[in-house]
Parts: C-alpha cells; structure tokens; sequence
C-alpha cells in the first residue's frame, strides 16, 4: 500500500487486504483514505470502526467469505477448512448483519460496500476455474440477501496457475472468458448487482511465472535429509502472521529445500539461503541461492 502511496497511484482504486492486520496498519489504512479495506473476521471489523468512529471518517470495507467448498483442481485450497482467510460460509447468516450495523455506519465509521472471495490458488483448468466462480455468484447472492445491500464491489480471486514441473499443462486463457462471463452477465442482470463492479484479484500469478522469494532455513530437520525445518527472511518474516510457517516444506519436491552453503563451507549450518519459486504454501520448489 505505501509503494503504491509513493508512486501517486489514485488512492481510490487501492484495495487493503490480507489476514491479522495489526491496529497500525488499520490505522495507517484509514488515515491515508485508500478505496477499500477487506476484512477477515469480527474483531478486525470492530477495530477499524472504534478507530473510524474516533477520527470521524467513514471507511469502504469488502468482506472476506471463506467457502464451504471448492473444486478439485487447485493446487492450495482455503475453503472447507478454519482459515484466516475470511468469515467461513456457514457464519455469515450470524456475521455480515453485525457488520452491516457496526455503529457510526455512513456516518463515521465502516461503509459496507461488497465481497470478496479466494479460495484457491494454481488451478491451470479453465473449467474448474469457471466452476468456482460460480461458486462464488452464490456465495454474494447469499450475501446480498443477508445484508440487504446492493453490492457495489464484488472480487473473485482468480486462482490462476502457472506450470512448474515437467509435463505439466499451462492454463489456457484463451478460454477463460466464454466460461466467465456468463457468471458475471447473469449476476450484473439482476438489479442487486447491475452496479457492481467485478473485479479479479490475480495473486501472486502476476510473477508467477518469473517470480522468485529469498528465504533461509533456520533449522535442519534430522529425520529427513536435505530439509529444512523452520524459515527466516523475505518469505518467512512475514509468514507467521498468515500461518504459512508450518507449510513450508511438508513434503518432498524436486531439489526442495537444499540448504546451501553456510559461511564457514559447510551444509550443516542454520544459515543456508533458499530461492524459492512462487507457487502455493504446500510444496514450494527451492534450490541453493546461486553465489
């Protein structure tokens, strides 16, 4: 947010999100009147309207919703799980009214204004891609139906995947559009939603296909060679805030997780740095740093 603060982009059409924001960050948020904030639980919600009530300011908020289900094909799923990731489905009946009358609404506080979904990430099937956004058609029909609002922002995380092992098949997306926009015609037909403004949230697919993280091993798990066990850097220093911590490395891949050289010319150090290619919290390819 503040990258996009320092280059002049039109603080309207920047977008807030990610799980356990911290009160600085809402704060910060809010003070620098950026479009819209999501939020991902109850307590987040009452947090920001205590601090836009206090600086009489109304704030534009999405909510997060986590799905009961998602279809097979994406290579990291958040649905159908506790997740950090958004209010569960299955609460929303109970959430969203409480969210929709959080006190100083329009006013000063928090302006209800959409949804949005991402539940899965690496899918490289045009179908089962369409088959999940209409997933979350429904979801939002629920959604609208509960609040009473008409939506003026609904995001679908795109779930976009990219190949990273031999044989594997890139997406085609070409055919994306035809599968799409049916969902999102039928939903802009209904006078709910003629206004709203559908967007996607790409995700890391924006550098999937050339992006790299830098990241260390902390510690070197005994039982399995050539793992590791705990992580520290660009990746990892933010990771525990968004419960990839305990992902890293769960299983086997290709070269995954070679430590390499520490300082003083051995492997057997804490200190080994890893490139890590971006691809979901499950099963990240990582080789040595090269010197």
């Amino acid at each position: 947010m503040e990258r996009a603060i320092d280059v002049g982009m039109d603080l309207g059409r920047i977008s807030f999100s990610g799980p356990a924001k911290r009160d600085v960050e809402l704060q910060r948020t809010l003070s620098a009147g950026v479009g819209e904030l999501v939020l991902e639980n109850l307590g987040e919600t009452t947090r920001l309207s205590a601090f836009a009530v206090a600086a009489g300011k109304v704030q534009k908020v999405l909510v997060r919703i986590n799905p009961r289900r998602v279809p097979r094909g994406f290579g990291a799923s958040m649905a159908a799980t506790p997740s950090q990731f958004g209010i569960d489905e299955e609460d929303i009946a109970t959430a969203l009214p409480l969210i929709r009358d959080v006190p100083g609404l329009h006013l000063a506080g928090l302006h209800l204004a959409g949804f949005q979904i991402y539940s899965g990430t690496n899918c490289r099937d045009a179908a089962v891609i369409a088959e999940n956004f209409g997933i979350f058609a429904g979801i939002f029909r629920q959604a609208e139906a509960i609040t009473g609002i008409k939506p003026e922002a609904l995001v679908f995380g795109s779930g976009f995947g990219v190949p990273y092992l031999p044989g594997e098949v890139p997406l085609d997306h070409a055919a994306l559009p035809a599968l799409i926009h049916p969902v999102i015609d039928a939903l802009h037909a209904e006078p709910a939603f003629a206004k709203a403004r559908c967007t996607l949230d790409l995700g890391r697919w924006l550098v999937g296909p050339a992006g790299v993280a830098v990241d260390r091993g902390d510690q070197r798990c005994g039982s399995v060679p050539d793992r590791t066990d705990g992580n520290r850097g660009t990746t990892g220093r933010g990771a525990g805030r968004v419960g990839l911590c305990r992902d890293f490395h769960r299983r086997p891949a290709p070269r995954s997780a070679r430590l390499a050289p520490s300082g003083n010319g051995t492997d057997d150090g804490p200190t080994g740095a890893l490139i890590r290619r971006f691809r979901n919290s499950r099963g990240w390819n990582a080789e040595p740093f090269p010197p």
